[in-house]
């Protein structure tokens, strides 16, 4: 997207799916985890609205667990003529491999990257990845990633942060606030089921 190989962004695709966390019993409680939409979504709607910035509009229609959390949700952001959607889920069977990814479209090419690991998140060693950039010109190319475990590298940056005493600029506080917002009108989206109206100024 820096470089313009993409052109204008058109449209993002992401999901997040994963049978109910094992290690703990506190992820199937609705107040204390936010179930799928607090736990897994948040983090692709955060990347969505990285790209995006805030969206006008926010529809979720999903599936609630028996402890009365929405657990499997698909959710529509609206950002005039472009349109993210994001899936997510903690109700898939327990063989299911924990697996993400996301899809950007834009008027020059597509590109597109997915994760997936047998069993769970913590046996992320084994995990395979795909990541390709397609060209409008019908070429497809591998961009190159920077080394390192993502989840490494981002405890790596906050404890630099901590320990220079440097907010982080990566991840503002205030983007933070503003993802939960988001999150927030999808749990009403869910609740009401209808779409949500978010203000231009929120935040």
């Amino acid at each position: 997207m820096d470089k313009g190989a993409l052109g204008s962004v058109q449209s993002i695709t992401a999901h997040r799916l994963s049978r109910l966390p094992p290690w703990s019993s506190w992820f199937a409680d609705p107040l204390k985890s936010g179930g799928c939409l607090f736990d897994l979504q948040v983090h692709d709607v955060d990347f969505v609205h990285w790209i995006l910035g805030h969206p006008e509009q926010v529809r979720t229609t999903g599936i609630r667990s028996q402890a009365g959390s929405w657990d499997h949700v698909w959710t529509s952001l609206t950002y005039g003529d472009r349109v993210a959607h994001v899936e997510a889920s903690y109700l898939m069977p327990a063989s299911w491999p924990f697996s993400s990814g996301i899809r950007v479209r834009g008027s020059k090419g597509c590109v597109e990257y997915s994760f997936g690991v047998r069993g769970n998140i913590e046996e992320r060693e084994q995990a395979q990845h795909r990541f390709a950039f397609y060209g409008e010109d019908g070429s497809v190319s591998i961009p190159e990633v920077p080394p390192g475990d993502a989840y490494v590298n981002e405890l790596q940056y906050f404890f630099e942060c901590v320990r220079s005493h440097q907010k982080p600029e990566l991840c503002p506080a205030k983007e933070s606030v503003q993802v939960i917002q988001v999150i927030a009108a999808s749990w009403r989206s869910a609740e009401s089921r209808d779409a949500v109206q978010l203000p231009s100024d929120y935040c």
